[in-house]
């Protein structure tokens, strides 16, 4: 599951950036370095979350958190769905 789910996020950062596509385009004769977009990714471990005075001094979250916290909900409830199977 880990594979496939870090697979799926590897592919978003292979996804040219369309305005740089078009934009080449007006200038066809101009090469320009393509660029791709940031892709998020798994981090090996938990990101640590700021609290709130860190969050008062204008401290963010992680930018993989959100991917972080996806995935063990996903393991969690596939894990849940193998254990636990409704009769």
């Amino acid at each position: 599951m880990k594979i496939i789910f870090e697979d799926g996020i590897k592919k978003l950062g292979g996804i040219d950036i369309i305005e740089r596509k078009i934009k080449s385009l007006e200038n066809f004769f101009k090469s320009e370095p393509i660029t791709f977009l940031k892709a998020p990714t798994l981090p090996n471990e938990k990101p640590v979350e700021p609290n709130y005075d860190e969050m008062k001094k204008g401290v963010l979250d992680d930018e993989n958190l959100w991917v972080w916290n996806l995935c063990n909900r996903l393991r969690n409830v596939m894990n849940k769905a193998i254990i636990e199977p409704k009769n």
